[in-house]
Formats: structure tokens, C-alpha cells, sequence
């Protein structure tokens, strides 16, 4: 039941670093389940993509590319869950670089952080992954970054309370930092 869980969304750009603290926070935090947006990623032949015809590539970029209905049917299900130690409530940690820009989500959590890089970082970052399917080029350039700015925009606009963490900080400290606001929910 939703009032036995903390929800926290961990939203931010590519690559800095949202997935590593989400899953340290796990493995610290007992009573913790977790939802990644990265795993409701549309099939590359849904309907629901924007295709860009001069890249000859879908804009993975975009809310439209994630199954959200899966993904929110999902978190509804793990919410229905009781707690698990009866003393403190259970923490959902939501990870994912648009989770704060879908309303479902935006209006669902208790703890919302923003993880930011500036491009040339996350353009470093970006080159040392792997993506399937693979970046084409000049997809960062003209989809990545670009897409990137008018959610952040757009995540300022739907969020009124968003705790921004720049991405270079170190993982620990940025673990700290957001499991001290969870045990003060606890």
C-alpha cells in the first residue's frame, strides 16, 4: 500500500551516473526494490517511435520510446506490496533520465534528484558505452543533446521541488547525500 513506501526518483542526463547510485542506494537501503526506465524501452519496430528521417535512426530521447504503461503498471504492483520490516517503510527508487518528466511519476514521488553534466562530459561519457541499437553518427549532435535540454526544461516546469547534483560528484557522496533525506523519512 502507497503509504508504506518512499518513493525517489533519480532522474538526470546520459550517463551520470543515475544507475550507479540507484543501485548502491539498493544494496544499502534493505527494505528497497527498484524500477529502471531503461528497461521499458520500446522495441525498435514500435509505431510509438519518432523515426528522424536524416539520421535514419529512431529519437530513443523521447517519453514516447519508453513503455510507460508497462513501467507504471509495474511500480503500481510493487507499491501494493506490504512492508517489509514493520518498523520502517519500504523505498522504491525509480531510475531513469525522463522518470520526472512523466506525470505519473512526477505526482508519485517524495524525493526527486536531478543528476546534470555539462555536454562535453557527457559527451565523453556517452563515447565509452554501448548502445543497442548503436548511436549513428551524429545522433548526440542533433538528438541527444538537444532532446536532452528541452526535458530538463520541461522537468523544471512539472517539478517544484527537484534536488539538482552535478554528475562529477563522486558516487559516495552522492549516495550520502540521498539516503540521509530517505532515513529522515524512514
Amino acid at each position: 500500500m502507497r503509504e508504506d513506501w518512499i518513493v525517489v526518483a533519480l532522474a538526470g542526463v546520459t550517463n551520470s551516473g543515475k544507475t550507479t547510485v540507484t543501485k548502491k542506494l539498493h544494496s544499502i537501503i534493505p527494505n528497497s526494490e527498484c524500477i529502471f526506465q531503461d528497461l521499458y524501452f520500446r522495441d525498435p519496430n514500435d509505431p510509438n517511435h519518432k523515426y528522424v528521417e536524416d539520421l535514419k535512426h529512431n529519437n530513443w530521447e523521447l517519453l514516447t520510446a519508453i513503455n510507460t504503461d508497462k513501467m507504471w503498471t509495474d511500480i503500481e504492483e510493487i507499491l501494493r506490496r506490504p512492508r517489509i520490516d514493520p518498523s520502517k517503510k519500504n523505498v522504491l527508487l525509480i531510475d531513469g533520465f525522463l522518470v520526472l518528466n512523466f506525470l505519473k511519476t512526477v505526482e508519485l514521488c517524495d524525493l526527486k534528484y536531478y543528476l546534470r553534466l555539462s555536454k562535453e562530459v557527457t559527451w565523453e561519457r556517452r563515447q565509452t558505452r554501448s548502445y543497442d541499437p548503436p548511436d549513428v553518427p551524429g545522433y548526440f549532435e542533433q538528438i541527444v543533446w538537444p532532446e536532452h535540454l528541452k526535458s530538463f526544461q520541461q522537468m523544471l516546469e512539472m517539478n517544484k521541488c527537484v534536488v539538482l547534483i552535478h554528475g562529477t560528484c563522486p558516487v559516495q557522496f552522492t549516495t550520502e547525500r540521498i539516503l540521509q533525506d530517505i532515513e529522515c523519512r524512514l
